[in-house]
């Protein structure tokens, strides 16, 4: 598995920990994806990096790297601690502002000094921030559309976060992109690509 490159030496000295964190809310509907990632928000870095070796935010930013101009603004949704928006510094992008659902998260992305302004947002649910509107040359997420997380109700959010033209670059796993999976993410897109509003 690409996506993951896990020490296993770690992930059974960390069981109940990794376990912890896979342990996921059905629905990001309510306080509990927040509470979720409020607990996990002193130990997210090592169990996702050192532990589980994830590689998709290194992936996204490098892919961010191919498709948007250096000097481009970004929204890094579902920023987490940080993570996505260190590689996407270590790519040579500067402008970058986020949200994520999780305000203990919030507080670790907002001490390495990455974001002009990181806000507390469940995306798809709270409004985004009204000066975000039209605001971004791209947004760029991973970790978020799958389930327990965004639901397909925070991509028109996201959409009208861009400018025209503007790039979602983000992880997704296959299966949730064939039609009638159950999060309904490929509807949606479907639904959105035939109404001419997005290119795939």
């Amino acid at each position: 598995d690409k996506h993951y490159a896990p020490d296993a030496k770690l992930v059974k000295e960390n069981a109940d920990l990794v376990a912890h964190y896979w342990n996921f809310p059905g629905e990001a509907k309510d306080a509990g994806s927040e509470k979720h990632y409020d607990d996990l928000a002193d130990k997210y870095d090592f169990i996702l990096e050192d532990v589980c070796g994830y590689n998709d935010p290194l992936m996204v930013a490098r892919e961010a790297k191919k498709r948007l101009p250096e000097g481009a603004q970004i929204l890094d949704a579902g920023a987490g601690t940080g993570i996505l928006g260190r590689y996407c510094i270590e790519q040579g992008f500067k402008d970058l502002w986020a949200v994520d659902g999780s305000e203990k998260m919030l507080e670790k992305a907002r001490t390495l000094g990455y974001y002009h302004e990181a806000h507390k947002v469940l995306v798809g649910i709270n409004p985004m921030p009204e000066h975000f509107a039209n605001k971004f040359d791209g947004m760029v997420a991973t970790g978020c559309f799958l389930k327990g997380h965004f639901t397909p109700k925070a991509v028109q959010p996201i959409l009208d976060t861009l400018k025209i033209g503007g790039l979602m670059i983000f992880s997704i796993r296959n299966f949730y992109l064939v039609e009638g999976e159950e999060m309904g993410y490929a509807t949606e897109f479907k639904r959105l690509t035939e109404a001419g509003i997005i290119e795939i």
